[in-house]
């Protein structure tokens, strides 16, 4: 019992700490400056928020889904379209899904 309640304790304590402004992801419309592979192999957009929340701002792709995410940013480049990127405000941290818009 001892143990449940520290534990209990230790996650009450932690969820104010992981939804701190900045590290929250929410979605964000952005238009995207550049992107493509590192010489790692992951695959990075640069992206600013269009309303001046951030940017630019360097983002990794989430690895599950980088292809699928790479060909939305490089839609987006070649069409002037926007984005709908899953973000925190923090940079170099990891861009969770993409969608393109109809707007400039």
């Amino acid at each position: 019992m001892k143990k449940l309640l520290l534990i209990a304790l230790v996650l009450s304590l932690m969820v104010p700490l992981m939804a701190r402004e900045g590290h929250a992801q929410t979605w964000y419309t952005c238009n995207v400056l550049q992107t493509g592979p590192s010489t790692d192999g992951s695959v990075w957009v640069l992206i600013t928020e269009v309303n001046g929340a951030f940017g630019p701002a360097w983002y990794s792709l989430a690895t599950a889904t980088a292809n699928q995410q790479l060909a939305t940013a490089l839609t987006a480049i070649a069409s002037t379209l926007r984005v709908r990127a899953h973000v925190s405000t923090t940079p170099n941290t990891t861009c969770d899904g993409m969608v393109l818009t109809n707007t400039q």
